[in-house]
């Protein structure tokens, strides 16, 4: 992708170069729909306008690339595996969830049964003089 980086070596208004280039956080970002390509490139040191030239070649340069795919291939959906790994993640959360609810819900401590006084002596106070508790 094009773009290009201002310096400006003034001390009263100093500016920085930025670089054009996503990494995978703000790809991330992007696809989640947290931030757009322009507030992306605005946090890397992008003046308003150029974030919206960098955005609108992007955006012009994808859909022409998208044509050019589709053409060649016949194929007129995109699937990334982006996609694939939200979908199948999202499914496999829901089994899961499903399996905790069943084991909840699961007896956990099995029977309560109810005992008299000489019963308790003999199988907790006895037992436990004993070491077999």
């Amino acid at each position: 992708m094009d773009g290009r980086g201002v310096t400006n070596y003034s001390k009263d208004k100093p500016s920085y170069g930025f670089s054009t280039a996503t990494t995978e956080f703000d790809d991330a970002l992007m696809s989640r729909g947290v931030v757009t390509f322009e507030q992306a490139m605005i946090a890397k040191g992008a003046s308003p306008q150029e974030a919206r030239r960098l955005s609108d070649m992007k955006f012009n340069n994808s859909v022409e690339g998208r044509q050019v795919d589709q053409q060649s291939t016949g194929n007129n959906h995109e699937v990334t595996s982006d996609d694939d790994d939200d979908e199948f993640i999202h499914t496999y959360r829901q089994q899961r969830i499903k399996e905790l609810k069943k084991d909840k819900n699961a007896i956990k401590y099995g029977d309560v049964i109810h005992i008299s006084r000489p019963d308790w002596n003999r199988e907790v106070n006895e037992a436990s003089r004993s070491g077999t508790w």
